[in-house]
């Protein structure tokens, strides 16, 4: 928007996003307490992306749909990670703080590897470049 100098869109996007949050921050405290403040900030930013994306599709044609269908990939391959690590999660119970400690650090590392996966059986586009990437980096590190 700034490069068509239209500082008035994203101005006015942000205000419209700065009212939602109120909205949404009043709405949300009372049932789920300070989680409210990250539930609105990220329902927010998704409005605020979509609606600017949505706006500026009036002056530059870009292939969204190639990024929606890779954006349902993406969620439909984290909702199942999420219930097979959700799953391994729950069949573990520590009282220990060092077990706790060790079990969230196995459980992230499992979802990175378990999501990483998917990604790529499902064919996310970005998920082999990122792939690559790691690989490249660490070949010239090591």
């Amino acid at each position: 928007f700034y490069s068509f100098n239209d500082s008035k869109t994203p101005f006015l996007v942000a205000c419209s996003s700065i009212i939602l949050k109120f909205i949404l921050n009043a709405t949300f405290i009372d049932k789920l307490g300070i989680a409210a403040i990250t539930l609105s900030t990220s329902l927010v930013t998704l409005f605020n992306g979509v609606l600017l994306g949505i706006l500026i599709i009036k002056r530059i044609k870009l292939g969204y749909k190639r990024y929606f269908i890779n954006l349902i990939k993406m969620l439909f391959a984290a909702f199942i990670t999420f219930i097979l690590v959700l799953f391994i999660y729950n069949m573990w119970n520590y009282d220990s703080w060092i077990l706790h400690l060790i079990k969230t650090t196995v459980i992230v590392l499992l979802y990175i590897i378990i999501y990483t996966l998917f990604s790529m059986l499902i064919k996310v586009e970005f998920a082999s470049e990122l792939i690559s990437r790691i690989l490249n980096y660490a070949k010239n590190k090591f």
